[in-house]
């Protein structure tokens, strides 16, 4: 599947956390995200509109929508 670059602002903890992961099991930071962020599509398709269960959060007052192509 071909893939498009992404910017993404973590704080330093953060970093440093998936960083650990990364190293722990000899990947790039990259696709530690890559697998979070897949779990995390898992966990919202089995459990929709339900956030304490993993579900999408609801929009909050002041942010962004998100852009999906």
């Amino acid at each position: 599947m071909p893939t498009e670059n992404y910017t993404l602002r973590l704080d330093g903890e953060r970093r440093r956390q998936l960083q650990e992961i990364a190293d722990e099991q000899d990947r790039d930071i990259a696709y530690v995200i890559r697998k979070a962020i897949d779990e995390y599509i898992s966990r919202c398709k089995k459990s929709p509109g339900r956030h304490e269960a993993g579900g999408m959060p609801q929009k909050q007052a002041g942010t962004r929508p998100a852009k999906i192509d």
